[in-house]
């Protein structure tokens, strides 16, 4: 028996929460709703479309990997005259440091074009 009124409130809201959590339970599960056989049936891909994806999406690889291998050769070069030129701001010797550095950036490139079309034989 509750001592007090706090104790009463207590129990009196149990008893209710309970009630409801088993309404709750007793409750018809929520199914998911039938898929339509239309939508469970596969979509054949017209004959004009057969084949030609997968062309495509190796074209555009072979493309991807071109267009990297000739940007490296062209910004090792530019980053080779980038230096240079630099060091003529520096030391106020403007053109011989900027071939220089272009120079060694293009053999750099180079070097760096050979490696990767060797490496992907």
């Amino acid at each position: 028996m509750p001592e007090n009124r706090d104790e009463l409130n207590l129990e009196d809201t149990t008893r209710t929460l309970r009630e409801k959590v088993g309404e709750i339970k007793d409750a018809p599960s929520s199914e998911p709703p039938e898929i339509p056989a239309l939508l469970q049936t596969p979509v054949r891909r017209p004959a004009s479309m057969m084949g030609k994806t997968p062309g495509v999406v190796a074209g555009l690889g072979e493309l991807g990997k071109s267009l990297a291998i000739g940007l490296d050769f062209l910004f090792t070069s530019a980053a080779g005259g980038a230096v240079g030129y630099l060091f003529d701001r520096w030391k106020g010797s403007f053109p011989l440091g900027t071939v220089i550095g272009a120079g060694v950036g293009f053999i750099v490139g180079t070097f760096r074009l050979l490696k990767r079309l060797n490496k992907s034989k």
